[in-house]
């Protein structure tokens, strides 16, 4: 009976739709690991070879989402880690850009922690979204260790789905060792 729960849970909450592993390697800085579902396409832009890359998923068909993930790191050694006040006020900051064109009054900042390190986010609702634009927008960072992840989800239809499978990306990330 306990093991028919779990099975259910797990399936009910999404587990196991992380089918496939994206390894992106970091100009000597070892390889970035993402867990994503087997339904998104992956592109790397890599416009300059020596700055960091930014991930880009979207869907298998359609335009329905589009996903960006950008690694930052310090341009010099010495520069301290991110601590969790700082990492909130520049997510906090960055809220302010959308909140003029949002639905929402308070666009509240939402803390997250996993295995990679810690991290906070923002939602908006685009009160007119341009033609070709995205309804919903969800915009972040993730801070770990010296490195910095910044992301941006924009999804069309229902967002949930989408958010929660790309913070459990960037939450699960994580680097290896050249």
């Amino acid at each position: 009976m306990l093991r028919t729960l779990l099975v259910l849970f797990l399936v009910a909450t999404g587990a196991g739709v992380f089918a496939r592993e994206i390894k992106v390697p970091v100009n000597g800085r070892g390889t970035v690991v993402l867990s994503v579902p087997d339904s998104w396409d992956e592109a790397i832009d890599r416009s300059d070879p020596d700055a960091p890359p930014t991930i880009i998923f979207v869907p298998s068909k359609g335009m329905s989402f589009h996903i960006l993930i950008s690694l930052i790191w310090p341009g010099k050694p010495g520069v301290p880690n991110l601590t969790r006040d700082t990492l909130r006020e520049q997510v906090r900051r960055a809220s302010d850009g959308p909140k003029a064109q949002a639905v929402e009054r308070e666009l509240p900042v939402v803390e997250f922690s996993g295995p990679s390190g810690f991290g906070a986010y923002f939602s908006a609702t685009d009160r007119a979204p341009e033609p070709d634009g995205y309804k919903y927008l969800t915009q972040g960072m993730l801070a770990m260790g010296e490195v910095r992840v910044t992301f941006t989800v924009l999804v069309n239809g229902e967002p949930a789905p989408v958010v929660q499978q790309a913070l459990e990306t960037v939450k699960t990330m994580r680097r290896e060792p050249s």
